[in-house]
């Protein structure tokens, strides 16, 4: 019987949703223990599973038995990275890195490489010496997304605020089989999402939302009606973009801003403020809904 251990705890500055899932391969079995459900702190919990991060293995093999689990019977371990180390300054999680999969500088930049090429790179004697895979962020939505459906052909489609070199990506499934990844360079749609939330709470509230806040945009927006959806449709369309709209990265930065709505609203308050954040909320949740829609649509013609 096969076992393996996945586990999830890297982000910027790694400490998002950290969790644990132990599975048997045949289907049997399966424990997820997801850290800040014990530590009840909000995409906190990381310290629960590695302690002080000076020795990882001590720290995961004691979390793992505290729940009745034992590394002796780990076949293989599975540990997604989320943030690309060469995009941010993160020295520390690097050193991280190289004490948990026993790998100098050189390798885990090697490492690094190989995930940039597509490719799912194995540690030999990885965390707790079992052999070990790192998987790419949007290839564990993905795959959960797949294993978990009851389909036996689909295609899966994968996208947020963050990932390891891109933002979204789709794949194809068939049988117990997930393959044929393909990256979405231009497609930002959960970085959409950031950039409005941003927006449209630091408008109302004057500070900066925390982080993960996106869940109060999707609710302003079912106060509002999307007034302003025409003009998003004006700014942000691109025939050569895959579905037709433009999310990309810059261009989002450039026309979230409220002012082009409404060059006057920073004076509105009471009511009138309100109306035109859950106006401005509820325009772009309209538009993210038919670029989402019609990227799926032009794949799916795309690919036959």
């Amino acid at each position: 019987m096969s076992h393996v251990v996945g586990i999830h705890c890297d982000n910027v500055p790694w400490t998002h949703d950290p969790n644990v899932a132990f599975v048997d391969m045949a289907g049997e079995e399966l424990l997820v223990i997801e850290a800040e459900r014990v530590t009840r702190k909000k995409y906190q919990g990381k310290e629960l599973i590695f302690g002080d991060f000076s020795d990882p293995h001590r720290h995961l093999s004691a979390f793992l038995g505290s729940h009745g689990l034992t590394t002796v019977g780990v076949d293989a371990f599975a540990f997604v990275i989320n943030a690309n180390p060469y995009r941010f300054e993160l020295s520390s999680y690097l050193e991280f890195l190289e004490r948990l999969l026993g790998a100098d500088r050189r390798g885990i930049h090697h490492l690094m490489d190989e995930l940039l090429a597509g490719q799912t790179p194995r540690v030999a004697n990885g965390i707790c010496n079992r052999p070990t895979y790192l998987v790419r962020h949007h290839t564990a939505h993905s795959g959960y997304a797949w294993y978990s459906s009851p389909f036996d052909r689909a295609f899966v489609f994968a996208y947020d605020g963050g990932g390891f070199d891109v933002m979204t990506q789709i794949a194809h499934g068939t049988g117990r089989k997930l393959g044929a990844f393909e990256n979405l360079p231009d497609q930002w749609f959960g970085f959409l999402y950031t950039r409005v939330t941003k927006n449209v709470l630091r408008y109302l509230t004057g500070s900066e939302p925390s982080y993960g806040a996106e869940g109060k945009a999707m609710a302003l927006a079912g106060h509002g009606a999307p007034s302003y959806l025409a003009r998003i449709r004006k700014f942000l369309t691109n025939a050569h973009a895959l579905g037709g709209f433009d999310v990309s990265q810059e261009s989002l930065r450039i026309y979230t801003d409220p002012l082009l709505f409404a060059p006057d609203c920073a004076t509105y308050e009471g009511e009138r403020r309100f109306a035109f954040a859950a106006d401005y909320a509820a325009s772009w949740q309209a538009y993210f809904e038919e670029a989402v829609l019609s990227t799926l649509e032009a794949h799916t013609h795309k690919v036959g």
